[in-house]
């Protein structure tokens, strides 16, 4: 048996309880509180659709998220990083059906990720979201299909990191650009029997990141 596994999937069974039913407050792996920050962050996105058989800009597509980090932490310390999309609906109007909804974050560069959880979806259709790692993007996809109008809420991801030097542990939105989205599913409209597309990926321009965890 691997230690290094077992003793992660303790941790993250362990701290994920203690965030959800103590969100101001979280758990270090040795059972000691370390002071949290939560906060809620605007996603400033672009975004384009199909139109015609030609791409078109979406204009102004903003998305919020919760998220809970340590201020600070011990070096080595196995801590807990949460971020929750807000909500979600479509225009039943216009909408008929949406589905491959994609929603990614960008993992730090200096620390492991030992684990992690989601939780907390609703209205996605009867297949469950399934997670991809590549590289620093960890992208959350729920298959849908979901009906226009459905209010969605896609997972809230809870991550086990250890970070095991001195620094700043961040995480931002995912996404580089449209072929490696940030936010994206592919959409029915009323009236029309081909699916397009919607991608979307953070606005360079207005950078924002979602926490930010002192390792000391």
């Amino acid at each position: 048996m691997n230690p290094t596994k077992t003793r992660a999937t303790a941790v993250v069974t362990a701290l994920v309880a203690t965030t959800l039913f103590a969100p101001s407050a979280s758990a270090d792996a040795d059972g000691g509180p370390h002071a949290t920050t939560a906060t809620t962050v605007t996603v400033p996105y672009l975004c384009r659709t199909t139109e015609n058989g030609g791409w078109i800009p979406l204009n102004g597509h903003k998305r919020n998220y919760d998220t809970v980090a340590p201020v600070e932490v011990k070096a080595g310390q196995v801590f807990l990083v949460s971020v929750d999309p807000a909500p979600s609906t479509t225009n039943a109007e216009y909408m008929k059906t949406i589905k491959d909804v994609v929603v990614a974050y960008k993992l730090p560069s200096n620390a492991v990720l030992l684990g992690y959880a989601l939780s907390g979806a609703s209205g996605l259709g009867p297949a469950a979201p399934q997670v991809q790692i590549t590289g620093d993007q960890f992208v959350v996809t729920a298959p849908g299909p979901i009906a226009g109008g459905t209010v969605y809420d896609m997972p809230k991801v809870t991550f086990v990191f250890s970070a095991s030097r001195a620094g700043t542990v961040t995480t931002a939105p995912g996404g580089t650009g449209f072929e490696q989205p940030g936010f994206a599913f592919t959409r029915l409209l009323v009236g029309e029997t081909e699916w397009g597309p919607v991608q979307c990926y953070p606005d360079p321009a207005q950078p924002v990141g979602f926490t930010a965890t002192t390792v000391r």
